[in-house]
């Protein structure tokens, strides 16, 4: 008789433990989902904010809510419109960051092979840009030590001079091209679609 209480003790105490367990598991699981709906409004909240800066050309603005909408709910189109604010600031190596990423995680999505063809313009770029960048170090680093003849001195400085103007020109363009839908004399090409997509339930 004893043998059998002990047992009967023991299922009870299970029982008790297994109801228990249930019970924390289905809080837990409706902590997280409240958790997880709340993430989405802020989420949806920062991403109507960044639709609004990027049509107001705040695009810095823009760009950190994406990212804060990203951060909340990390969901594949808000990399696409991280990188799309990007590339309108000329931030090319974030921009192909982003576009990548938007890649890893929607191969197939209905714009991927014109994200695809971007990517490549931005990285040649990128090449251009660090090329410049490149010769000047280059200029600035033979620069002769010798200031003794007064025609070194001016064909040293026009040398560099050109060098710098080159890259003062490269940037110009950059700055006039933002915003702008012709971009006359910069080797800069402009997107095939310069806008940012929907997501999260929110408005484009």
């Amino acid at each position: 008789m004893a043998v059998l209480g002990a047992s009967a003790r023991r299922a009870s105490f299970v029982l008790t433990y297994a109801f228990v367990s249930l019970g924390v598991a289905l809080v837990s699981s409706r902590a997280g989902a409240q958790s997880s709906e709340a993430d989405d409004a802020l989420a949806r909240e920062r991403y109507q904010a960044a639709v609004v800066a990027f049509d107001a050309g705040s695009y810095e603005a823009a760009l950190d809510l994406f990212r804060g909408a990203y951060e909340l709910s990390p969901r594949p189109q808000l990399l696409y419109n991280i990188g799309t604010t990007a590339d309108r600031l000329r931030r090319n190596v974030e921009a192909v960051e982003a576009f990548e990423a938007y890649l890893e995680q929607a191969p197939n999505a209905s714009n991927a092979e014109s994200v695809r063809r971007r990517i490549e313009v931005l990285r040649e770029e990128i090449a251009r840009q660090r090329a410049l960048e490149e010769a000047a170090a280059a200029a600035a680093a033979t620069e002769e030590p010798d200031e003794a003849s007064e025609s070194r001195g001016r064909k040293r400085r026009r040398v560099i001079g050109g060098v710098i103007g080159a890259v003062l020109v490269v940037g110009g363009g950059v700055a006039l091209a933002i915003g702008l839908s012709q971009r006359g004399g910069s080797s800069y090409q402009a997107p095939e679609h310069d806008f940012v997509i929907q997501t999260l339930g929110g408005r484009r």
